[in-house]
């Protein structure tokens, strides 16, 4: 991002410029959307280290909110990441679709042996009959 940051009259514009791309190339994508997030967080980190007199503030904000988003984010860590590393990082919404999807195989996997243990039972049944 830095490399084309040059060309732009400010930070602000360029990263403004940076997200409404992102949007738009996104744009038919399902919410959440894990590059969004991580191209938010970058976004964010260089914002944190423009704010002044609010940068500890914002960095303690930002800790907080990276704990809630990504499984095993260090609170402790103060360091900006960049695209590629976030993008590495596992976002709690990706954790939960892999569990939900995971619970409904399990699911699916119990409805057949279901199946199968009431097919074994009439089967038993019949073979007792005759």
């Amino acid at each position: 991002m830095s490399e084309q940051s040059a060309s732009f009259e400010s930070l602000g514009v360029f990263l403004q410029c940076a997200w409404s791309e992102v949007k738009n190339a996104t744009a038919s994508e399902p919410a959440p959307n894990f590059f969004r997030l991580a191209v938010a967080c970058s976004i964010l980190d260089k914002v944190c280290g423009v704010v002044g007199a609010y940068a500890p503030l914002l960095l303690d904000i930002r800790r907080e909110i990276y704990g809630c988003l990504f499984k095993g984010f260090d609170p402790a860590s103060a360091k900006a990441l960049s695209l590629e590393e976030y993008a590495e990082m596992l976002p709690y919404f990706a954790e939960f679709k892999r569990l939900e999807n995971e619970r409904i195989n399990h699911k699916r996997a119990l409805d057949r042996l279901a199946l199968l243990h009431k097919a074994a039972t009439q089967r038993k049944r019949f073979d007792a009959l005759m």
